[in-house]
């Protein structure tokens, strides 16, 4: 049995279309472009962000400005606590910081990108086959939805606003969607998950439920010595600038508890310590300082509102109704990929067999190739022999069908696959390699046959969770400068063996200088000058905030 609860959301348009995600993917169109472009590159290189920019908006809308679609890549990346709990694609240089909630992130010019590891897990290339893609100018676009083995629109969350509107879907622990969907599909309805609540990577505040729909996240603030107040965390996307303000804006005022502050280095920018007037300062009063400073968020879950299957705008009640509209749809989709395998198998198998069986043959003196090409395919088709298609028919854009269908016969083009054997291929070498290949698909069929709709989405859920944990060793943060926590240090030590941890900026022109063998007689200067040149003059916290 299966209850969702949900309403029809009021609003609609061309606007929500593009800005609220979907309940499958958990993307809007415009990341799909991203995801679509960047899946298509024959090897997964480093790649500048705007170079990907604007192959996007080639594939989509020839002259259209790249500045949003660098926006959309560098979010896509972005891995700072508040951002992504998991990010699509790999940030290469200076994504942005949790400092300033990622605004601080360079141009598109100065960094570079690449598909993330796991991203390619979560979208699983077994299920490309069965995706709907939009075609475009005679393209074949991105498709209208992925098919993520778990709901990405509750791993990342959403929020987004518009005229009248506006939706916060609150991440959640990867893991803890896994253990809902395996009760899921070990029970038998939407009873047997439990509640979860918001989770975001690598944070250590506090969270506390107030009822089904509220949360209240904590910073952590602590008394380290009389008249001393240390905080060490912030609620999620409130950002240490916001706070570096708000104490600045609370010490201006007369009535102000705080005497001063100092901010220290840290490698996520929150490490105050304030200095308090009252050194007997109790808790109630701690508390309402606390709040002043922005330490305490409540959260609401009562806008939980994504596109469905159809592409209408739903609200939903719970995390855990949303669950399970994307395990139905899911499930149906791995059905689909199933059937998928199964059928393309099977073209594979009466493609091999009768080609094994065309070479015997030949071979054996039983068909005669010597005749008209019409009438030896008369023949094979008395003989049961199966016309075939091209494989890639169905994604050949429309030009090119068209193109074709004048240039083959018709009578001809099912048994290409037998016309255009090699002589190589009818040995007798080959053809018992073949029979091995026909016997081990047969195997692999059987395989797929057998497995359950639970088992194979299983063995994907476990592929993932071994992935996500070696993405979990990773250092998630792009704070820029690794000493100073991205609050751009006065003085810097800048060497050979430690270049790799500062300024993105400048990292990738350092390091290239570094590495090439400059000639004595080169009016250029050497590498020893070269590195006293960037101590002396060192990247100003002004510039990195520029972006120079």
């Amino acid at each position: 049995m299966s209850h969702i609860r949900k309403i029809r959301h009021p609003a609609s348009g061309p606007e929500l279309a593009q800005a609220i995600p979907s309940i499958i993917d958990g993307l809007i169109p415009t990341q799909r472009k991203v995801l679509h472009t960047i899946l298509q590159q024959k090897s997964n290189r480093e790649i500048k962000v705007i170079e990907l920019a604007y192959k996007v908006c080639s594939l989509d809308v020839p002259n259209t400005d790249p500045s949003a679609t660098q926006q959309t890549i560098i979010k896509l990346a972005q891995n700072f606590v508040g951002a992504n709990n998991i990010n699509y694609l790999e940030p290469g240089g200076n994504f942005g910081s949790r400092r300033n909630g990622g605004e601080d992130a360079a141009e598109g010019r100065f960094v570079y990108t690449k598909l993330c590891a796991l991203t390619r897990v979560i979208m699983d290339a077994c299920d490309d086959g069965v995706l709907i893609h939009y075609e475009r100018n005679g393209k074949i676009a991105e498709p209208v939805v992925y098919l993520p083995v778990i709901p990405m629109i509750l791993v990342n969350g959403c929020d987004t606003h518009g005229d009248g509107w506006n939706t916060f879907i609150p991440p959640y622990n990867p893991r803890e969607i896994v253990d809902n969907l395996r009760r899921r599909m070990n029970g038998n309805s939407r009873a047997d998950m439990r509640p979860m609540e918001p989770w975001y990577r690598n944070w250590t505040g506090r969270s506390e439920r107030l009822d089904a729909n509220h949360f209240i996240l904590s910073g952590n603030a602590q008394k380290t010595a009389e008249g001393l107040l240390k905080i060490t965390e912030l609620p999620p996307k409130r950002w240490p600038r916001d706070s570096k303000k708000a104490l600045e804006r609370h010490i201006s005022e007369a009535t102000s508890a705080i005497k001063s502050y100092t901010q220290i280095a840290s490698p996520n920018g929150i490490n105050f310590e304030i200095t308090l007037k009252d050194k007997q300062m109790d808790v109630a009063t701690q508390r309402s300082l606390e709040e002043e400073l922005g330490l305490h968020h409540i959260m609401t879950t009562k806008n939980l509102i994504a596109l469905d299957a159809d592409g209408q705008t739903q609200q939903y009640h719970t995390e855990l109704d949303m669950l399970e509209e994307f395990y139905l749809l899911r499930f149906q989709a791995y059905q689909t990929r199933k059937q998928h395998l199964l059928e393309t198998i099977q073209k594979e198998l009466t493609q091999w067999t009768d080609q094994f069986r065309f070479a015997n043959m030949i071979l054996n003196g039983e068909l005669d190739i010597s005749q008209e090409e019409t009438r030896l395919a008369e023949q094979l088709h008395q003989r049961g022999f199966a016309s075939i298609k091209d494989h890639n028919d169905g994604n050949t854009t429309t030009k090119k069908r068209k193109r074709n269908a004048s240039e083959v016969d018709i009578a001809l083009a099912g048994y290409g696959y037998l016309f255009n054997m090699a002589v190589s291929s009818m040995t007798r070498k080959a053809l018992n390699e073949l029979e091995s290949q026909i016997a081990s698909k047969r195997v692999k069929m059987d395989k797929i046959q057998e497995t359950t709709i639970q088992e194979m989405w299983e063995a994907d859920l476990r592929e993932f969770l071994v992935e996500w944990d070696t993405q979990l060793q990773k250092p998630s943060v792009q704070e820029g400068c690794v000493r100073c926590g991205g609050q751009g240090c006065q003085e810097r030590h800048l060497a050979t063996s430690s270049i790799g941890k500062y300024h993105s900026s400048s990292k990738l022109t350092i390091q290239k200088l570094l590495n090439r063998n400059f000639n004595t007689s080169s009016s250029f200067p050497s590498q020893t000058h070269f590195i006293s040149f960037f101590v002396k003059y060192p990247v100003s916290a002004a510039d990195e905030d520029r972006n120079l």
